[in-house]
């Protein structure tokens, strides 16, 4: 809990104490702000940017698609679809910043006509690299042609 006033205890006042808003209680608000989508009215930018401070992916993640979904319904402002995709990039950028490849991969891929192109290359190949790392360390070598064509086919098709 947050306690209020601590210099008002010295003197004999009383002190109000607030819960702080937890993990749980944000992503309960990110998920009906996401149900809702009042992106008429508001920016999906400061709940997404929240939402990775509290790690709460998915919650991010279905913001993006509810502002992506409410852009695409009605042919709305230019500007605030512009908006959608700054929400996708700072969404990949904060996975990739914390090096979570895979969920950037994820991400990337799913997100890449609304904003997810400008990382995909990049997500697709640190989480290939990643990837083989890790089977290499098992002598999984079959695995290492399949993360290569995995990068390969994502190239051809930005190209």
């Amino acid at each position: 809990t947050l306690r209020l006033g601590k210099g008002n205890e010295a003197r004999g006042e009383e002190v109000a104490e607030v819960d702080e808003v937890d993990k749980v209680d944000s992503a309960a608000a990110l998920g009906m702000a996401a149900q809702i989508g009042p992106w008429g009215g508001m920016s999906c930018l400061p709940l997404i940017d929240r939402a990775v401070d509290l790690r709460l992916w998915h919650a991010a993640e279905r913001l993006c698609d509810s502002s992506i979904a409410y852009f695409e319904d009605s042919s709305r402002d230019l500007h605030q679809n512009q908006e959608d995709k700054e929400a996708v990039h700072r969404l990949i950028s904060a996975a990739m910043d914390l090096h979570l490849y895979r969920q950037g991969d994820v991400l990337a891929t799913k997100f890449y006509d609304h904003g997810g192109q400008s990382r995909y290359i990049e997500a697709r190949y640190l989480h290939a690299c990643l990837t083989i790392a890790k089977v290499v360390q098992k002598g999984q070598y079959p695995v290492l042609e399949r993360q290569v064509e995995r990068v390969d086919r994502a190239v051809d098709k930005v190209r």
